[in-house]
């Protein structure tokens, strides 16, 4: 997983080894990581905005809006499954099923 900055745009790259291709994420203006993490199959990044999930094994991205005031409680990857707790409530990323 790699961020890039390219003029007034901030995007996230994601590669997925099991399909050989990258996967783009435009964040939007104003839109800042707060946090990121990968292991095994699956990436995920926290923005001021929403959350990422990416799986490496079916190439895709899902996304889950977070507004900032939810807070972050607790964020963890490990191998197949990531997840993200705020104060409001549990999400949770699948390399398996998205």
């Amino acid at each position: 997983m790699s961020r890039w900055r390219l003029p007034g745009t901030l995007v996230a790259l994601l590669f997925g080894g099991r399909t050989g291709t990258w996967t783009a994420v435009r964040l939007d203006s104003g839109e800042r990581v707060v946090k990121t993490g990968a292991d095994g199959a699956v990436a995920v990044v926290l923005t001021s905005r929403r959350a990422i999930g990416f799986s490496a094994l079916l190439g895709q991205t899902d996304e889950v809006p977070v507004p900032e005031e939810e807070g972050l409680e607790a964020f963890q990857v490990s191998g197949e499954v990531a997840s993200v707790l705020t104060r409001r409530r549990a999400l949770g990323f699948s390399a398996q099923a998205g």
